[in-house]
């Protein structure tokens, strides 16, 4: 019983120390996790387009065939563009999110102002959180890449604090009764 849960603990302490590496790697440099992070996908997308387009070869290349056959044509021409312009997929994604995060704060504050004709003060929290919402909706627009880097910066951030936690309660844990 004592060897597992040195083990543990051992296990424990590695997977700490991988956090805090991890961790403070997206803190300083979260842009090449993200470049990184989009590479990982567009390199899926191409074995998927491999798979897909090895599966129609093989096939008896019915009409329902060529499905696998334009689906692996799309997946790869996706992979290609995550692997040779990953800033751009993010922007994408990131504005996409904006503008659905904007969405959100104008039907907040539509709510509230409709909440306003019923209830009377009772509206104002609504609408300054929608507001909020809104605001934080025209920063992702404004500028995604960055808004990305902070948000790997939090969970980088996250990540270090968790190796922390793991590492001292290596030095600091249950050792002694083991």
């Amino acid at each position: 019983m004592k060897d597992k849960i040195m083990e543990i603990l051992r296990n424990k302490l590695v997977v700490g120390i991988l956090l805090l590496i991890v961790g403070i790697g997206m803190i300083c440099v979260p842009e090449a996790y993200i470049s990184a992070l989009v590479r990982i996908a567009g390199i899926l997308l191409l074995i998927a387009a491999i798979v897909r387009i090895i599966s129609y070869i093989r096939s008896e290349r019915t009409a329902s065939d060529v499905l696998l056959l334009i689906a692996g044509i799309i997946f790869a021409g996706f992979g290609i563009s995550f692997l040779a312009n990953p800033a751009w997929v993010v922007n994408f994604i990131y504005i996409l999110f904006g503008l659905l995060v904007i969405l959100d704060g104008i039907m907040g504050i539509y709510n509230a102002f409709a909440v306003l004709k019923k209830n009377g003060l009772k509206w104002i929290p609504a609408a300054v959180s929608s507001l909020i919402v809104l605001v934080f909706g025209v920063i992702v627009v404004m500028n995604p890449f960055a808004t990305a880097a902070w948000l790997y910066r939090f969970i980088g951030i996250s990540l270090a604090l968790g190796g922390i936690s793991d590492i001292c309660s290596f030095f600091f844990g249950p050792r002694s009764q083991a």
